[in-house]
């Protein structure tokens, strides 16, 4: 997109871009990039004084941007989710992630951007009611990595096709098993199944992912919304690619 207005916030599980217009400097309706961050904060950022972790990319946001000194989330996932597309505090909303979420009942942030003009988009840890491609959420596209995704990890059809490790549950007859995110990730793509392989690695597949809608979307000069969770530095930790490595991983 070209260089315009950025609004960052970082919390403790959060990172919040709004980004401008890529086709307007003042748009009426600017692109948003919601981009929400498991387990991170602000001290492991350079543009809040971090000097161990490299974060070029955000740090130029920041810079470029409004970035704030104090700012709250939910000290936990699923409520801060639920807060985003509800626009309700967390003790207001139940934290299930069932399909009788009482969320659904409301009209979540996606839909209402759909009905405003706004192509809408979806990718990385979902953890709420059924999935981002059912018509109640108002998300056009998706790309859900199936970790705490209990709509996807309990469709036996697709379990049974994916050839990935599965982190088992201490109860498992409430919660399904847990694929792996990271590497050989077991994906649902505009709800269907995405074969992978042991050398497919989940976070690049959705950047990717993310980065083709933002393309598709600035070429059709229509405005968008991304909620991009990203679900990398979350445990369990994982190496990352390096094509350099003897073993193309460190």
């Amino acid at each position: 997109m070209k260089r315009g207005d950025f609004l960052t916030i970082s919390g403790l599980s959060a990172a919040f871009v709004l980004g401008a217009n890529a086709y307007s400097q003042k748009p009426e309706r600017p692109n948003i990039i919601f981009f929400l961050i498991d387990d991170i904060s602000t001290h492991e950022l350079g543009c809040y004084g971090n000097r161990i972790n490299p974060t070029p990319n955000i740090d130029r946001l920041a810079e470029k941007g409004i970035r704030f000194n104090s700012a709250w989330a939910c000290p936990y996932s699923l409520p801060s989710r639920m807060q985003l597309m509800s626009g309700q505090y967390g003790y207001k909303t139940m934290r299930s992630p069932e399909p009788d979420n009482p969320l659904l009942r409301g009209v979540p942030l996606s839909m209402t951007l759909k009905m405003a003009g706004y192509s809408t988009y979806m990718a990385g840890k979902w953890h709420l009611a059924g999935l981002p491609g059912d018509a109640g959420w108002g998300f056009d596209e998706h790309i859900v990595n199936s970790y705490l995704c209990y709509a996807a990890c309990r469709k036996p059809e697709w379990i049974s096709r994916y050839k990935g490790h599965l982190n088992k549950q201490k109860n498992p007859g409430k919660f399904p098993p847990s694929p792996s995110f990271q590497w050989h990730p077991m994906l649902v793509k505009n709800n269907e199944f995405i074969e992978t392989g042991p050398k497919d690695f989940g976070p690049d597949i959705l950047s990717n992912n993310v980065a083709d809608f933002i393309r598709r979307k600035s070429a059709e000069k229509k405005p968008f919304f991304v909620y991009y969770a990203a679900g990398l530095t979350h445990a369990a930790h994982d190496s990352m690619p390096y094509p350099s490595s003897p073993t193309g991983k460190t």
